[in-house]
């Protein structure tokens, strides 16, 4: 059993806006983004205790290896560089296989060459997408750096969801939606193998995160709901000016020491 601390005071069914299992598509609503590790590890904890019920169960089962995956591509994300550093770069030999093996693939089926269109251009443009799509695994690449680690990861947790949503669908239940953000997520990934194909560097996706952002602007209206109406702008300043200047001067005092 282990302890951790979090915003949010209460998980219940009323955080999570799931009030009937049957119409409703349950969504969290806390605020704090570092809540959310936290609730995966807890779930994760809660299905390690039923272990017998969450092999028998194919959607308990999902649950447990989306929560693990997404934990650990999201830990991973964080802990790479803005450059991510890999060994994993596919060389051309491995590249042009793929290219011939992905050509074979679609000579065998007469429908996809109606959609793909005569020419060259649409030939080379639908084979690059056909081998980001349909060749997700990289074989010929090594697995100890944290590029492949996050699209592996990343690229599971996204079958796992499928798994669960196509399952939900099965049931008749309002579970699992795909919202924009998986959308993106998997624009992310697969930006990640391009660059990998081309032995190049892929660049965190973090570098587009608004978190700390979001963070500056929550601190200030935190601020805010504790001040005057009448005096928001000229008392919110001040105290954000004192906070900064107390942070400031023990900095300044740690240096000295």
């Amino acid at each position: 059993m282990f302890h951790v601390t979090t915003h949010t005071y209460n998980f219940n069914r009323n955080m999570l806006n799931f009030i009937d299992s049957q119409k409703v598509f349950p969504t969290g609503t806390w605020s704090k983004a570092s809540d959310t590790p936290k609730i995966l590890k807890f779930i994760v904890y809660i299905c390690s205790l039923y272990e017998d019920k969450v092999s028998q169960d194919k959607v308990l089962f999902y649950i447990e290896q989306s929560c693990k995956s997404i934990g650990i591509c999201m830990r991973e994300f964080y802990d790479a560089d803005l450059f991510m550093e890999t060994c994993s770069q596919m060389n051309m030999c491995s590249f042009s296989g793929l290219i011939l093996e992905s050509f074979e693939c679609v000579l065998k089926f007469p429908m996809l060459i109606s959609v793909l269109g005569p020419s060259w251009k649409n030939w080379n443009m639908s084979l690059t997408w056909y081998v980001l799509l349909f060749q997700l695994d990289p074989h010929n690449a090594k697995e100890t750096e944290s590029a492949t680690r996050i699209f592996k990861s990343g690229m599971y947790f996204l079958r796992c969801y499928s798994k669960l949503a196509t399952t939900a669908i099965s049931l008749s239940r309002p579970l699992w939606v795909y919202k924009p953000k998986i959308h993106y997520f998997h624009h992310c990934l697969l930006d990640i193998k391009v660059v990998l194909l081309r032995n190049g560097k892929p660049l965190n996706a973090l570098a587009y995160s608004c978190a700390m952002a979001e963070d500056f602007i929550g601190r200030a209206s935190f601020l805010s709901r504790r001040v005057s109406s009448r005096t928001t702008q000229l008392r919110v300043i001040q105290r954000y000016l004192a906070g900064a200047f107390d942070v400031w001067q023990r900095h300044q005092l740690a240096e000295e020491d």
